[in-house]
């Protein structure tokens, strides 16, 4: 294998070949990213944080409730609002990618909802969970843990 302090020829083709290999689909995967095509791009068009709120780890729909007044929630499919609602619970169908902005006009607080399965960092909701908004309430699945992200 080795000739002196040379490596065989066709070691160093392999490695050549490896690292050029590897370099391309680092180059590639970040690029699909930072497209449309990827997940995550939705956060970085309209600003927001990754930090600043909760995520959907699939796509389906998701009740939300709340004891105060009703939650006024906004839809956002690729920036922009497609949708607005306003009722005591609130059923939405959502998709992979979207942004589900929450604003109570009571306390005058506004949550955030990323429907994206890339951020592990984010709590993950599961399809159909209910959760309560700005009353960190007991659901039937247990407590959540939203003074973690929201406080």
């Amino acid at each position: 294998m080795f000739t002196g302090n040379e490596l065989h020829p066709f070691y160093k083709l392999l490695f050549s070949i490896l690292l050029v290999f590897f370099s391309l689909a680092t180059i590639g995967s970040q690029a699909l990213l930072k497209s449309y095509k990827g997940q995550g791009y939705l956060r970085n068009e309209i600003g927001m944080q990754v930090l600043d709120g909760m995520k959907l780890y699939k796509e389906g729909s998701v009740v939300f409730s709340m004891e105060l007044g009703d939650p006024s929630v906004h839809l956002l499919r690729n920036g922009e609002n497609i949708g607005s609602f306003a009722t005591g619970k609130v059923g939405v169908f959502v998709y992979e990618g979207d942004v589900l902005e929450l604003f109570c006009e009571e306390l005058n607080e506004k949550k955030i909802v990323y429907v994206d399965s890339l951020s592990p960092n984010i709590r993950s909701l599961q399809k159909d969970e209910k959760f309560y908004l700005f009353d960190k309430k007991i659901t039937p699945i247990g407590k959540m843990v939203l003074e973690e992200w929201y406080d």
